[in-house]
């Protein structure tokens, strides 16, 4: 049997990220920005997509592992699984990924209000396409 097609989604898909914003939120960013419709509003994210091992041992089958001891070497560095790209070939890692539009969030409208600027802007391009 065959697996039946979903319908294609052709209303605007928007992710929202902030400075804190890291790891799978940052994935789902990348996912979201790869989408013919997909817009990516807010402030850049952390760039916090590495995975990184912090025991002492060292993983061969993923070539992490660790260069020096901590507090005993001079050098001590501890090595990432792996590093993502945009597909324009940018590092996200230690970066961040820079939106599409860029909004800061007016703290003292929302503590005053409840109002997040960053939402308002992320809904008004949902209902215009701008």
């Amino acid at each position: 049997m065959e697996a039946s097609r979903h319908e294609p989604i052709t209303e605007p898909v928007v992710v929202m990220t902030n400075c804190i914003s890291l790891s799978m939120s940052e994935m789902t960013t990348l996912l979201v920005r790869n989408m013919p419709n997909g817009t990516h509003i807010g402030k850049r994210s952390r760039g916090g997509i590495c995975g990184l091992n912090m025991d002492n041992v060292e993983y061969t089958n993923n070539y992490v592992g660790h260069i020096g001891e901590r507090g005993k070497t001079a050098v001590y560095v501890y090595l990432p699984q792996m590093s993502t790209y945009t597909l324009d070939m940018e590092v996200v890692d230690g970066v961040g990924i820079a939106p599409d539009i860029e909004v800061s969030l007016d703290e003292a409208k929302f503590n005053a209000t409840g109002q997040d600027t960053q939402l308002d802007r992320a809904l008004q391009y949902i209902r215009t396409g701008n």
